[in-house]
């Protein structure tokens, strides 16, 4: 009975220390490239010109980011895009099908490309995706473009671009630069130092009366 009640107490001192937590960064769930060097230019994104990326997701996972070595003028879209293979394209050039996962609006004031981040929060299931930059819809109104000078493709990213022209998707064998989703930071457990003083004087306690245990016995 004593030993049990000794190991609930250790259990419980342990449980103080590792009671805290902190986030981590937020984790790279795919970027297509390095990030270069910043432009005055890239490939266009346009009303009738939208680019985009398919990415693959593991597990189920909820996205914090979307983001690229992007610049322009005004606002532009990013939409989330779930995909049924690898050579598969959006099912809508509008984007008004339920394939489109998510999408957000946001505004540019850099001419130069930067590397961007952009809040875009939803969770995705294992499977297919593509990350999609446009404008002409969304609400978005402004034009962009995306930076591939100096960068560096990570892996073999499966470019493509929707070609408002001809109303259809083209793959881009050649690499259109940086694009990039990120997951919600995981919490990891943190010790306090209050509490790593407490589990220490708990052991040495437990100690100090096992030692007067077998002085009495002697």
């Amino acid at each position: 009975m004593k030993k049990l009640c000794r190991a609930v107490m250790l259990a419980m001192l342990v449980g103080a220390v590792i009671g805290r937590s902190t986030a981590d960064a937020s984790p790279i769930i795919f970027e297509s490239a390095t990030p270069g060097a910043s432009q005055s230019g890239g490939e266009s994104i346009l009303a009738w010109q939208f680019l985009g990326v398919r990415f693959d997701v593991l597990e189920t996972v909820t996205t914090a980011t979307v983001g690229g070595m992007l610049g322009g003028r005004g606002s532009l879209f990013a939409a989330v895009v779930a995909l049924t293979g690898p050579s598969d394209f959006p099912n809508t050039g509008d984007l008004s099908s339920s394939d489109v996962v998510a999408h957000t609006t946001f505004t540019l004031s850099n001419v130069s490309t930067a590397d961007l981040s952009i809040p875009l929060v939803t969770t995705l299931n294992a499977g297919k995706y593509a990350l999609i930059f446009g404008t002409g819809l969304f609400g978005a109104t402004g034009e962009g473009w995306l930076s591939a000078a100096g960068a560096t493709n990570s892996g073999t990213p499966s470019y493509f671009d929707y070609d408002g022209i001809n109303s259809q998707y083209v793959e881009r064998p050649f690499g259109l630069g940086r694009f990039t989703v990120t997951a919600e930071p995981v919490a990891a457990a943190v010790p306090e130092p209050a509490s790593l003083l407490l589990l220490s004087s708990g052991i040495a306690g437990i100690a100090a009366s096992r030692k007067r245990r077998k002085q009495q016995a002697q």
